[in-house]
């Protein structure tokens, strides 16, 4: 749905949902955590490995998980776990 220049977007409430995040950089979270705060989300945490971010996401409960996927932190191990991981609740 295209939208008309000076029509208001739709807003969507998303309050209630609760996101994991990894990103290796401190700076990158903290933009990350305002940009997704501007969105109406509230229920955030974020990691700083895939090592972290599995261990949060299983004394979590998560609507949504984002992972960064570098080089230097395989957001893709994360991922794996997370689906392949006895301990995992997923």
């Amino acid at each position: 749905m295209a939208s008309v220049p000076g029509e208001e977007m739709p807003r969507y409430d998303l309050s209630a949902l609760s996101v994991l995040f990894l990103e290796q950089h401190s700076t990158m979270r903290s933009l990350m955590r305002g940009v997704l705060r501007e969105l109406g989300l509230t229920k955030l945490k974020d990691a700083d490995s895939p090592a972290n971010a599995f261990r949060a996401f299983k004394n979590g409960d998560y609507d949504l998980v984002l992972t960064d996927w570098a080089p230097a932190l395989d957001g893709m191990e994360l991922l794996k776990n997370i689906r392949n991981d006895p301990e995992s609740p997923n």
